[in-house]
């Protein structure tokens, strides 16, 4: 492949100064209210670069986010009200490393309420043994929700970590169990909210998950 180098002298001087003022725009950040609390997002000229849920967003007195973020508000909004969703929001992942990248790729994969194991993502990216650097990779994605690392587990049912602490992991799991109505009678903050969970520290307990993957 042939890649070429586009000169300069051949940009408009106004053409110029439109990409320079594109390349050089500094990130933005917004918080909004969902049902489960302030969620706060980060995102560039190139897409999302991180997402922050309670208690780490907290609600700060700023300018409305920029319409062109209203769809994704909505969506949001929609998932934390026990809603099906899906983001296809271009992403700005450039910081990551090719390990991160490829550890997101996968965990991206995982279907709205489903689980895989860590081992699991391991074996998709063609490195079985190296499921603990899975999890690490998963502790720091910047977009939980949007590359829903909340989705991956241990092999034997347990919750394993979550940046995002593991009360609202689970919660995200339960949300994704339950129908929209069932789960909007619990609009309190996420640290009020602890209903019955098949997902348990010690594992799963009480019934099979046919929803769960190792």
């Amino acid at each position: 492949m042939t890649i070429s180098v586009l000169s300069t002298e051949t940009i408009p001087a106004k053409a110029g100064i439109q990409m320079q003022s594109i390349i050089s725009q500094p990130p933005i950040s917004f918080t909004f209210d969902t049902p489960i609390g302030p969620v706060a997002i980060t995102a560039s000229a190139k897409g999302l670069r991180a997402l922050a849920l309670p208690p780490q967003a907290t609600p700060t007195e700023e300018e409305p986010p920029p319409r062109r973020f209203t769809g994704l508000i909505e969506r949001l909004k929609a998932y934390f009200n026990g809603s099906k969703v899906a983001f296809p929001d271009k992403l700005d992942l450039n910081e990551a490393t090719p390990f991160q990248s490829r550890v997101w790729s996968v965990t991206l994969l995982i279907p709205y309420g489903e689980t895989r194991s860590y081992r699991w993502v391991a074996e998709q990216i063609g490195q079985p043994a190296v499921a603990r650097a899975v999890g690490q990779a998963l502790a720091r994605n910047p977009l939980p929700v949007i590359i829903p690392c909340h989705r991956v587990i241990t092999g034997d049912g347990k919750l394993g970590g979550y940046s995002g602490g593991l009360e609202m992991k689970r919660t995200l799991l339960i949300l994704e169990q339950e129908e929209p109505t069932s789960f909007a009678r619990h609009r309190s903050p996420v640290s009020h909210y602890s209903p019955p969970s098949p997902w348990t520290d010690a594992g799963v307990t009480g019934r099979n998950n046919p929803r769960y993957c190792t």
